[in-house]
C-alpha cells in the first residue's frame, strides 16, 4: 500500500506553471498525499497514460507518457531513512520541453476533453 511507503510528514509539491492543472499549494501528511497520488494516477490511467520508472538527479522517479508517447510529467521522490519524505511533480510544459515532445494532455484535462476529442 502506498501509504506505508510515505513518511508521516511527507510533502507533495506540484508545478503546473499555471499552464496545466496542478496543486495550488503543497499537500502534507501521509493520508492526504496518498489520496492525492492515487487520484492523480487514476486520472492518468483514464487518459491512457503509461508510467516509466527512472532516476532523476540521483533520486528515484517516474515519467508519465500519453498514448502517443509524449511526455506528460515527471515525478521525483525524496527518500530519507527508507520512507518517501518529498514528492515533486513537474507537469509545467515549459520545464519539460528539454526532455522531448510534451503532451497536451494537461491542457485537455483543463478543458474537460479527452485526447483526440475535437474542441
Amino acid at each position: 500500500m502506498l501509504e506505508e511507503l510515505l513518511a508521516q510528514d511527507v510533502r507533495l509539491h506540484a508545478d503546473g506553471g499555471g499552464k496545466v492543472p496542478a496543486l495550488g499549494r503543497p499537500v502534507d501528511g501521509r493520508q492526504r498525499v496518498a489520496r492525492t497520488m492515487a487520484a492523480g494516477m487514476s486520472a492518468l490511467a483514464r487518459f491512457g497514460a503509461r508510467i516509466q520508472l527512472i532516476e532523476v538527479n540521483g533520486e528515484p522517479g517516474a515519467m508519465a507518457f500519453d498514448a502517443q508517447d509524449r511526455l506528460v510529467g515527471v515525478l521525483v521522490l525524496g527518500i530519507i531513512d527508507g520512507r518517501v519524505q518529498t514528492i515533486h511533480s513537474i507537469v509545467n510544459p515549459d520545464k519539460l520541453r528539454h526532455l522531448g515532445q510534451v503532451s497536451e494532455l494537461g491542457l485537455q484535462v483543463r478543458g474537460g476533453r479527452r485526447p483526440g476529442q475535437d474542441a
